[in-house]
């Protein structure tokens, strides 16, 4: 699925050593992220392992 790509792409553009940002400045920025997920419902999509929707 293209948004769980995205999402996987985006969270490991945040995590990336090379960014240069403290533990706590990375933690921030991904509880900004994942909050807009959770907001879309990510628990909606479907299941993965069986091919089914929850």
């Amino acid at each position: 699925m293209k948004a769980i790509k995205r999402f996987k792409e985006r969270i490991r553009e945040i995590t990336a050593r090379r960014r240069g940002r403290s533990l706590s400045q990375v933690i921030s920025e991904l509880k900004v992220f994942m909050s807009g997920w959770w907001k879309l419902r990510i628990t909606d999509l479907p299941n993965r392992s069986t091919g089914s929707a929850r």
